[in-house]
């Protein structure tokens, strides 16, 4: 038995024969509930056609992934189940597998599989999980039901369906059907005393409603008598839904909401805040019951948004979310990352293929390099950084010391810090690390990157001027005592038992005879790709060069590759301890390689990021970005505030902006034109098709066909339906570079750099043609169309809002000043706007001719796009990854 799988027995069907009752019995419940049956509650009474197979308590070990499941038998005894439904009667009749657990989010991602082992079908077979006090949650129901509980918790539970996409939800006998459980642990942890159990319909399908789902409201502000709809649809199988029902009573002031039927499975009603409620999500239930489903009812649970105004929106980006590695060091289980404009991050690496973020310190700057020791970080931002990590969940800034350079390369010996700084070599005295102090500052040539330090030298990586040997003994009268030319670009430098090893750029590694310093010169030459940083373990140098190359040292002078590891991006830096080497795979992943042996190495693990994010867009739950270096990024923020990578979809080149529409995403990407994935089920996303190649750098989606703008490619207009023959119908050329496009109805919106806006009549998109055009005092980047207006992110020249109500006169009408404007969106009367430096920009748009900005948020990183939905928006950051806001 494996140690993340526990398989425990269900006797389906074999219970309802035993049970001997049907939808049509007319009696009691299949089971009957005395008051001290563990105070499990059963609402199943009359004629329900409900049969309780079992409830089990699960256990969760979150330090081997495994769990237990033991049967509830004091409730069993209760009820009319034979105990043939108990193992060992069935090996696989359930298998529970655990895909994973996020240490950050709690989530314990987990497929159940149920197996009918006998010929007879049963129904509408569900999943339930218990709540309870202890506050686990799951975060993927299909409905909650109040037919089953176990008191303390919530008054209804949660459950999966089982079967969804056979006829009529039909369990077939010999058949088999696999839900995914995603289920929120409560922090602090409390993985036992999780209730979980399976209940089902038979004969025949249930007579309540099975589904309810496709929730939408209107706007709703935060004035007393501000009003707006609600709608949602309700199926059941006998086509007699009787009633549904809203208790958004917080809002209305009213216990429940009567909804009315609107067409086929839509009911809906207008709600009204009467209490005058503030701005934000408001938890509320959909309650709906069929004429001939008794007291049984099917409940759902959505949130009512109050709209607010986002004069102050607050940044709620989870700090794990963002990390952008450009620097690692390695120390017992903890592998400290210097994150560029993301600052300083601690991951916890006791299972090396599985690292885990632990904290963050943010610095003042872009963090570029870091060193560690006696429990301290040196990290090289804007300043010397000097970060107290003992113990590294508690990790904080001690001091940020101005070096009066900017800093390159660090290395320690004794209480001295020597930092590379271009043209210079800095020692800054850190025996007080409250109080570090500069003693001196020796000049060279320009290209100073990384240094090393050795018995009583520093060897200085000084690019095209090779490498400067600094004698630094003592510290405060260091000079430089020798210069070693080297072919390339010398741009790091390691030492080890009397020789200097170099990643020289253009010219190979280098493996330098130090001793004696006087006689220091070149004794081997092992070509490779312009390698730009190593490190030393043992007799092996391990050396980045986009690649991971390993090089044998054992004899120097005989120097010679034994291994080349393939990194998906770009190595940028690495660290090695106890048989793994650790790489900042540049800005987009920590990746582990196991070394043991050197000559197998291969990745094991990694912890990845969001890399350089250009535009994305939302869909249930989901944000889908572009990266341009490793495809599709897929994070879950449901909620936001505890936003994590959900899934990486690797493309074809790189992908640029996309659009979202019923299960598919269109990615535009550099290289390869038109990228469509099928995204229904997330979890298994896939490439559906590729139209191309031509440069694709926008995307926007309507009625079946993609619009993709591409710079010097122009726009092609893509017929994507259906998905598997999407081919080019039109193309239009642009007298500049096409940047981006809106499509509202038969007309469209394109940013073309330079040269303004082109307004395009696609009422036919297969003859699609230029009817206007609009110059604009910037460059036209980005474009939305909200109603009668585009408003255009017109770079240097703020937010150019153009009336196009009569496309062939349209025309200038409004202004938003800001400094770079990036890209906009408008959503109910209001901008966002990603300002390339400044952040997040809101501006009131309503009416256009008066806009005006509200607020602006500053955040780190440079903000190349922005999408919104709901009360959050979602501010794409280049080298940054993602930025969340709740805007009310």
């Amino acid at each position: 038995m494996s140690s993340n799988e526990l398989r425990f027995s269900l006797l389906i069907v074999l219970a309802f024969i035993m049970i001997g009752l049907g939808c049509s019995s007319g009696g009691e419940a299949p089971v009957t509930t005395p008051d001290t049956a563990s105070n499990l509650i059963s609402n199943a009474k009359g004629d329900t056609g409900r049969v309780l197979w079992g409830i089990w308590e699960i256990r969760f070990d979150p330090a081997r992934m495994s769990v237990e499941v033991v049967p509830v038998r004091d409730i069993q005894l209760h009820y009319d189940i034979t105990t043939m439904i108990l193992p060992p009667a069935c090996s696989n009749c359930l298998v529970i597998t655990i895909n994973s657990f996020d240490t950050h989010t709690r989530i314990l991602d987990a497929d159940v599989k149920l197996y009918n082992p006998y010929p007879i079908a049963g129904h509408d077979v569900r999943g339930i999980l218990f709540t309870n006090s202890a506050g686990h949650e799951l975060t993927n129901p299909d409905n909650w039901t109040a037919l089953w509980d176990k008191p303390g918790g919530k008054d209804i539970n949660p459950f999966k369906a089982y079967a969804k996409d056979e006829a009529n939800r039909l369990f077939a006998g010999k058949a088999e059907h696999t839900e995914k459980f995603l289920l929120k642990m409560p922090n602090p942890p409390q993985y036992n005393a999780i209730k979980f159990a399976v209940d089902a319909s038979w004969p025949g399908n249930c007579r309540e409603p099975y589904e309810i789902n496709n929730f939408e409201q209107e706007i709703i502000e935060p004035d007393v008598g501000a009003s707006g709809g609600v709608s949602v649809d309700v199926r059941d199988w006998q086509g007699d839904v009787s009633e549904v029902t809203i208790n958004a009573q917080p809002i209305t002031g009213e216990e429940t909401t009567q909804l009315t039927h609107l067409s086929a499975d839509t009911w809906g009603a207008l709600l009204t805040n009467n209490a005058g409620v503030p701005a934000g999500d408001y938890e509320t239930t959909v309650a709906a019951k069929s004429a001939n489903s008794g007291n049984i009812i099917l409940y759902d649970i959505v949130n009512i948004t109050i709209s607010g105004i986002p004069d102050a929106p607050v940044e709620v980006t989870p700090p794990w979310l963002n990390f952008a590695p450009m620097d690692i060091c390695v120390e017992g289980s903890y592998a400290y990352i210097a994150g560029d404009a993301n600052g300083f991050h601690i991951f916890n690496i006791s299972n090396p293929s599985k690292p885990v973020w632990v904290n963050k310190v943010k610095g003042e700057g872009r963090a570029v390099s870091l060193t560690v020791s006696g429990g301290y970080a040196y990290m090289l931002d804007y300043k010397l950084e000097i970060i107290d990590i003992d113990p590294p969940e508690s990790a904080y800034l001690v001091k940020g010391f101005d070096l009066g350079a900017l800093g390159f390369g660090i290395d320690l010996s004794g209480n001295y810090a020597y930092i590379a700084c271009g043209e210079s070599l800095r020692i800054v005295d850190i025996s007080l690390p409250e109080s570090p102090l500069l003693v001196k500052s020796i000049d060279m040539p320009p290209g100073a990157g990384n240094v090393a330090v050795a018995n009583g030298y520093a060897f200085v990586a000084d690019g095209d001027n090779g490498i400067q040997v600094v004698d630094i003994e003592p510290p405060e009268s260091a000079y430089v005592a020798k210069t070693v030319d080297t072919p390339g670009k010398a741009y790091d430098v390691e030492l080890s038992d009397g020789y200097a090893y170099v990643a020289d750029g253009g010219s190979g590694f280098q493996v330098m005879d130090i001793d004696p310093i006087d006689a220091a010169a070149i004794v081997k030459t092992v070509d490779m790709e312009w390698p730009s940083s190593l490190t030393i373990s043992g007799n092996y140098a391990y050396v980045t060069n986009v690649d991971l190359q390993i090089v044998d040292i054992s004899t120097p002078e005989e120097a010679t590759v034994v291994k080349s590891v393939d990194i998906p991006v770009n190595a940028a830096a690495v660290d090695v301890q106890n048989g793994y080497a650790y790489i900042a795979d540049e800005f987009v992943a920590i990746r582990v390689v196991d070394v043991t042996p050197p000559e197998s190495a291969e990745i094991v693990g990694s912890a990845e990021t969001l890399g350089h994010i250009h535009g994305g867009a939302y869909c249930n739950g989901y944000v889908f970005m572009g990266d341009s270096s490793t495809g599709v990024k897929t994070v879950d923020v449901d909620p936001p505030e505890s936003a994590y990578l959900y899934k990486t979809i690797g493309t074809n080149g790189s992908a640029a902006r996309i659009a979202v529409d019923s299960g598919y995403a269109y990615v535009a990407d550099w290289n390869a034109g038109l990228t469509i994935l099928d995204i229904d089920p997330v979890e298994s996303a896939y490439i559906a098709k590729s139209v191309g190649p031509f440069y694709g750098v926008g995307v926007a989606y309507q009625d079946g066909y993609a619009y993709v703008p591409g710079d010097n490619a122009g726009l092609n207009i893509v017929d994507v339906d259906p998905i598997e023959s999407a081919s080019v119908v039109k193309n239009i050329s642009t007298p500049d570079y096409a940047k981006d496009i809106a499509v509202s109805g038969s007309i469209a919106v394109l940013a073309i750099y330079d040269s303004g806006v082109q307004i395009i009549d696609i009422s036919v998109p297969e003859s699609a043609s230029v009817i206007n055009t609009v110059d604009t005092p910037g460059k036209a980047l980005n474009v939305d169309i909200c109603g009668d207006y585009a408003y255009v992110a017109d770079y240097i020249s703020g937010i150019q809002i153009i009336d196009i109500s009569t496309p062939g006169s349209a025309d200038i009408c409004g202004f938003i000043p800001c400094e770079y404007a990036y890209d906009v969106v408008v959503s109910n009367g209001y901008a966002y706007i990603a300002d390339l430096s400044a952040g997040l920009v809101t501006a009131d748009v309503d009416p256009p001719g008066s806009a005006h900005i509200l607020a602006t948020v500053h955040s780190d990183g440079s903000f190349y796009g922005v999408f919104v939905s709901g009360s959050y928006a979602y501010l794409c950051k280049d080298y940054g990854g993602l930025g969340i806001f709740k805007l009310w």
